[in-house]
């Protein structure tokens, strides 16, 4: 055999190995098919893929958020203060001194006490200071000053209104010729200081020239003689002379006579609040005595 492998198994077939007979070539192998190189795989389709579905569209990132400008710093602020506390309301202003009113008063004496102001001081005292059944009742002479007050009107008004503000101040009521409108009769202050129901426990006499030369004064004076009266010199001088005070009594009338006689010994002897030539424009510190009297008497002379 072409195969040189022996001839075993030989035979008329030829080797059995090679199938060639003796002497001739061993019958050529049919060459093998070339390899058959194996397919390529077919193409993978690619696997068909569902349809794609459309990629939803990526989740929108929320858009950062806009860069935060910086804050900007805040505004100073000012130093703070305490609280503010509510400001106190204006401090009321300090009631005037005694000294200071008498300088007031004084100062509204020296000028002309025309109608109209008298009138004014008149309706004060009935509208605000009138009592049917005073403590107190005022005796005073008007002192008009010729030339200078309206008839009727004068400085002895301006005095006893003063006074008599002072003590209603206190809670003292009053009465005097003030509360006596025009075309009355002055002779109701009589019944204030001794009538029937009359509760008069002081009668203060508003001492000036002009007291000396009124009769009614006179009147007021003796009616209350049995009172506690208390004379506060405003004016000076008093008259040293007895022929000076109250000369229109002239002894012919045995009352008017009789009715001197006793103001003289009672009144005209009693020591004035201040003693002259002291005036209580020199002295404005007594209208305080004056009123503390006053009070003591009435808070003495319970009935």
């Amino acid at each position: 055999c072409s195969k040189k492998r022996g001839w075993r198994n030989y035979d008329e077939g030829g080797c059995s190995q090679c199938k060639t007979r003796a002497g001739q070539a061993a019958p050529a192998k049919p060459a093998p098919p070339p390899a058959a190189k194996p397919a390529p795989p077919p193409a993978a389709k690619p696997a068909a893929t569902p349809a794609a579905k459309p990629a939803p569209p990526p989740a929108a990132k929320p858009a950062p958020p806009p860069a935060a400008k910086p804050a900007p710093p805040p505004a100073a602020k000012p130093p703070e203060s305490a609280p503010s506390k509510q400001a106190p309301p204006p401090a009321a202003k300090p009631a005037p001194t005694i000294q200071q009113e008498v300088e007031q008063l004084y100062a509204r004496s020296r000028k002309p006490v025309s109608a109209q102001e008298g009138q004014t001081i008149r309706n004060l005292m009935i509208e605000s200071f009138t009592n049917p059944f005073p403590s107190v009742v005022f005796s005073y002479a008007t002192g008009n000053r010729q030339d200078m007050d309206e008839v009727g009107f004068g400085p002895g008004m301006i005095y006893t209104e003063f006074l008599a503000r002072k003590l209603h101040e206190t809670g003292i009521k009053t009465f005097s010729g003030l509360h006596v409108d025009a075309g009355e009769n002055w002779e109701v202050i009589l019944s204030k200081i001794s009538g029937r129901g009359s509760q008069c426990k002081v009668l203060v006499v508003i001492l000036n020239p002009a007291l000396y030369l009124s009769k009614p004064c006179l009147k007021e004076i003796y009616t209350a003689t049995m009172l506690q009266e208390n004379p506060v010199l405003f004016e000076g001088p008093i008259p040293e002379n007895e022929e000076d005070r109250w000369p229109m009594i002239d002894g012919k009338d045995a009352d008017d006579a009789v009715m001197l006689s006793l103001v003289e010994e009672r009144f005209v002897k009693r020591n004035t609040i201040p003693s002259p030539p002291h005036t209580v424009e020199r002295q404005p510190e007594v209208i305080e005595k004056v009123l503390d009297m006053v009070k003591k008497t009435i808070e003495l002379r319970v009935d």
